[in-house]
């Protein structure tokens, strides 16, 4: 019996789990993309201006899941986990703001008027922070203590942690005469990013686990025995989530801190009717944007390499194309945007097919989800054309795709490696960990 929460993050029986993070990501990505939704139609109901919204708020919530993960596997005790995961949640609040006022604070009409002393340390936002995560931390370790649940302690604690922030929210507004800023949209956001966040966190171990031949119960977890045949390990799904999700934060790093720049400069101009800020001009916008390209140039390469990948597992003779045609006709402009069907979704299709010509005993894809990825990925293309009407169009679009992009990545190397070498009636084309 496992008597604490941090005992199913110990780094000597389980090894380090790495798969919440991802779950982070793509809550973090979800709950961003439905707070633009939010706001957006929220401005066009109303017909006003959401100026005090920023898309920054996806590093809050990325730096407070990955803050989580990171403290669970180092402390030792339920005790020690709300006090360390407070105070560096606290901290990381204080680098973000400092990271928001170096990239994007010059044309902001909010920023011009306050110090980079108290825009930076604002105690405010600071205590806030403090008292979110601490909330957090004390609601999972109080409902593991009470129910011996994973997932209560996850989902619920996710929950406790938004809902007690904005009642401390409320009552110190009360006290200190409207010091503390309360908006009620919030109230309703917190609980939704809590309840994304929870959710995919306690996804992202439970993958982990179940990969790693563990089973988690009610304050167990038990080895499971592997009954089915051999396979052959085809794609390794840490290359490739890794090298995927490092890409995806590099790229917030480098796109987020632009586009709140150009909405500060677009607040800025509406504001004064002054001409723009050179706004291309600066050096650490260039900077930015050529490390965003080498990334981005970087995914490419890794997509291609990974449908060459997935196709070339399905060659079983009967398969409707090869993985060279598969990966390079995604290179061709505009026909990209029918061959991403034929690839991504036609790949679901394709692989059910093949389960069923060999009577594999494997999971069925989703072929829903590989569509959806799809029609994401042809919105994503006419959003970016649209970023002139609003900025949070793209965001959106962006967000979910990438959201989907990583559980259809998941899905596809689990599904791959779970061929069998017999049906090839050879060696598969395709062999190694690439």
């Amino acid at each position: 019996m496992i008597q604490q929460f941090v005992d199913h993050f110990k780094v000597k029986d389980y090894g380090f789990n790495f798969f919440p993070a991802l779950g982070v990501v793509v809550g973090a990505m979800l709950a961003n993309a439905l707070r633009l939704i939010y706001f957006f139609l929220k401005d066009v109901i109303t017909g006003t201006k959401t100026s005090f919204f920023s898309p920054m708020s996806i590093f809050y919530l990325l730096i407070l899941g990955l803050l989580l993960i990171l403290v669970c596997h180092l402390v030792k005790d339920d005790v020690f986990l709300a006090i360390v995961f407070s105070l560096s949640y606290a901290v990381a609040a204080i680098l973000i703001r400092l990271f928001s006022w170096a990239t994007f604070s010059y044309p902001s009409i909010y920023y011009r008027e306050f110090s980079l002393i108290k825009i930076v340390f604002n105690w405010q936002v600071i205590v806030g922070s403090f008292v979110y995560a601490l909330a957090i931390g004390l609601a999972i370790f109080l409902l593991y203590l009470i129910f011996k649940r994973l997932d209560y302690a996850l989902l619920v604690g996710f929950l406790a942690g938004g809902f007690f922030s904005q009642l401390f929210y409320s009552v110190a507004s009360l006290v200190t005469g409207g010091k503390f800023y309360l908006n009620i949209d919030y109230t309703f956001l917190e609980l939704l990013d809590g309840a994304l966040l929870g959710f995919f966190f306690y996804m992202g171990y439970t993958l982990y686990m179940r990969a790693k031949g563990w089973r988690v119960g009610r304050g167990e977890v038990s080895q499971t025995q592997e009954t089915t045949a051999p396979r052959t390990r085809q794609l390794s799904v840490p290359m490739y989530f890794g090298l995927f999700l490092a890409a995806v934060l590099v790229e917030l790093i480098c796109v987020i801190p632009i586009i709140n720049r150009g909405m500060r400069v677009r607040e800025a101009f509406e504001y004064s009717q002054s001409s723009f800020p050179p706004l291309l001009h600066e050096n650490w916008v260039i900077a930015l944007s050529a490390l965003g390209t080498v990334v981005m140039l970087f995914s490419a390469v890794i997509f291609l390499l990974f449908i060459y990948k997935i196709w070339g597992a399905l060659q079983d003779g009967r398969a409707s194309t090869t993985p060279l045609p598969a990966a390079l006709l995604l290179l061709v402009p505009v026909f990209n945007l029918y061959w991403i069907f034929k690839v991504i979704y036609g790949f679901a299709q394709e692989y059910n097919r093949l389960a069923d010509r060999h009577r594999l005993n494997v999971p069925k894809l989703p072929t829903g989800l590989y569509l959806a990825f799809c029609l994401l990925a042809v919105l994503n293309v006419i959003a970016l054309g649209l970023y002139w009407v609003s900025f949070s169009i793209p965001l959106i679009a962006s967000y979910l795709q990438i959201a989907v992009g990583l559980a259809v990545m998941y899905l596809t190397c689990q599904a791959v490696n779970r061929i069998p070498a017999e049906i090839y009636g050879r060696p598969p084309a395709i062999s190694g960990r690439l």
